[in-house]
């Protein structure tokens, strides 16, 4: 059971490829899995700017009622002071 010259060059072709083949692998994967991660960032970071948007937009929009509120409730106000007065 001798091993000869070309079974062993062979072997170590194989040993190297095998090895070279699951570094790139490797490699690939983890740019494809941090390339993924990125853009879940990038959604994830989007969507809550948008609801910050959205949020601060309702707030002003709920502030525009309120004082149009207030100042019809002034007005009232006044018009019934006004007839009180008289």
């Amino acid at each position: 059971m001798t091993i000869s010259l070309w079974q062993l060059i062979s072997g170590f072709i194989v040993l190297v490829s095998g090895f070279a083949t699951n570094t790139f692998m490797t490699k690939q994967n983890v740019t494809k899995i941090k390339r993924i991660e990125d853009t879940f960032k990038n959604v994830i970071t989007e969507d809550k700017a948008r609801k910050i948007f959205v949020a601060k937009e309702l707030y002003v929009n709920q502030m525009k009622h309120i004082d149009n509120s207030l100042a019809d409730l002034k007005k009232q106000n006044d018009s019934i002071l006004e007839l009180l007065r008289k």
